[in-house]
């Protein structure tokens, strides 16, 4: 009985090293499942954001295109209220001259 229970001793504080390393394995490989799942979230994130930086680059560019032709519209509405202005001024001073005439 000397000899078996130090043996006895040995091998409980073996099984109970045994089952906390098993615990501890356990915890790390349900952490690694966690990352996992999230690294998919992850990925899947970067593809959307990669989508949606592309759709606003060519929102920006519409917008620009579209900015550009609104520009040209108020230009031209602009030269055309200035020609028509001094038309209207030109015809102004004729019809004065005729109807002091």
């Amino acid at each position: 009985e000397a000899l078996e229970s130090p043996t006895r001793d040995a091998a409980e504080r073996h099984g109970k090293a045994l089952d906390s390393a098993h615990a501890k394995l356990e915890h790390i490989h349900g952490r690694i499942t966690a990352c996992e799942r999230v690294g998919v979230a992850v990925d899947s994130l970067q593809k959307s954001h990669s989508t949606l930086a592309g759709e606003k680059m060519a929102l920006d560019a519409h917008h620009a295109s579209l900015q550009e032709r609104v520009d040209y519209l108020e230009k031209l509405i602009g030269d055309s209220a200035d020609r028509h202005a001094k038309e209207l001024d030109a015809l102004k001073v004729a019809h004065s001259k005729h109807a002091e005439e």
